[in-house]
């Protein structure tokens, strides 16, 4: 495994880890509760998602270089794929299993979503 990817795989892991990873569930009643703690979490989780996509090959997603992404974008798209998740989801069991998905894995299947690679 060559050193771009070990730290790929490395940086996903601790990006995704289940120990420390705040689920949709979580993240739904702390945007209504705890929004500067959210706001740090959801800060970091961003980082951590751009770092990762900047050693991929290819990237996961392609964002325009003249735009850089703040907090409030990253709870923006978090929202609007959890708002689209019910069109994807839609049984009651699927929807309570979207619950448990990692906002890490939210973020970046938004980010995907939002800058594609073309």
């Amino acid at each position: 495994m060559n050193i771009k990817k070990r730290w790929l795989y490395i940086g996903l892991v601790a990006v995704m880890s289940p120990a420390s990873a705040l689920n949709v569930g979580g993240y739904t009643q702390a945007r209504e509760t705890d929004i500067e703690r959210l706001k740090v979490y959801v800060s970091g989780v961003g980082s951590g998602v751009t770092a990762a996509n900047s050693l991929a090959e290819p990237a996961l997603y392609c964002q325009p270089n003249e735009l850089s992404l703040k907090t409030d974008n990253y709870l923006s798209i978090i929202d609007n794929q959890i708002r689209d998740s019910k069109a994807l989801y839609p049984s009651p069991e699927e929807q309570e299993d979207f619950q448990n998905v990692p906002v890490s894995l939210v973020l970046t299947w938004g980010l995907m979503r939002e800058f594609p690679c073309r």
